[in-house]
């Protein structure tokens, strides 16, 4: 079920996200769809933190709570869908629909982005902030 979030709430959440994946505090679950998506558009650390840097509010596509045995269920997906120019393998230029979906983690010690999805979007797209 959709949560419904403020412009406001939604840069914060951003602005904190960018925050920690700026200075490196971020992990990739490492599942054969963001996998397949990163090798076959050569995705390297620097490509993935200037694409998920460069998001912006008007790239969100909505928020749900956690539903992965791996999280709290009290922790919210934040899904963000920013249009991108890649190129795959052979050079070719296309635009795609990342589909970006991460929980902020926060412990005691330090805080962390938990990217859970980062590949093609498979789905229409949503954008209440446009």
């Amino acid at each position: 079920m959709p949560l419904k979030f403020t412009r406001e709430q939604i840069e914060k959440v951003l602005e904190n996200a960018k925050r920690l994946v700026q200075g490196g505090a971020y992990s990739i679950s490492p599942r054969d769809k963001n996998m397949m998506f990163t090798d076959e558009y050569n995705l390297t650390t620097d490509k993935f933190k200037k694409i998920f840097l460069d998001i912006a509010v008007e790239d969100f596509h909505t928020a749900e709570y956690n539903n992965n045995d791996r999280f709290s269920p009290d922790d919210v997906c934040y899904i963000f869908v920013p249009q991108v120019m890649l190129a795959d393998v052979s050079g070719d230029l296309k635009h795609h629909n990342v589909y970006v979906k991460f929980v902020l983690v926060v412990r005691k010690i330090s805080d962390a982005v938990i990217v859970i999805s980062f590949h093609e979007a498979e789905q229409s797209v949503n954008y209440p902030f446009r």
